[in-house]
């Protein structure tokens, strides 16, 4: 981020702040279903689709289990 200026991300900004982004991920993942959960270490992640289709759920699974 060395330039300032039209066209820089500096120009870009998110009405709001940023952390709707994830607080709206959130939602959106609870409401199709999922579980949070926050301050568990990430040790893989797989996609839960045969095939290994690029779209799809994704599996995580956490150092906790």
């Amino acid at each position: 981020m060395s330039e300032i200026g039209e066209g820089s991300l500096q120009a870009w900004t998110t009405i709001g702040g940023a952390q709707q982004l994830s607080a709206r991920l959130a939602a959106a993942a609870k409401a199709a279903g999922a579980t949070i959960l926050l301050n568990h270490k990430v040790v893989d992640v797989s996609h839960a689709s045969p095939s290994g289709a690029a779209a799809g759920p994704i599996a995580l699974r956490c150092e906790a289990g």
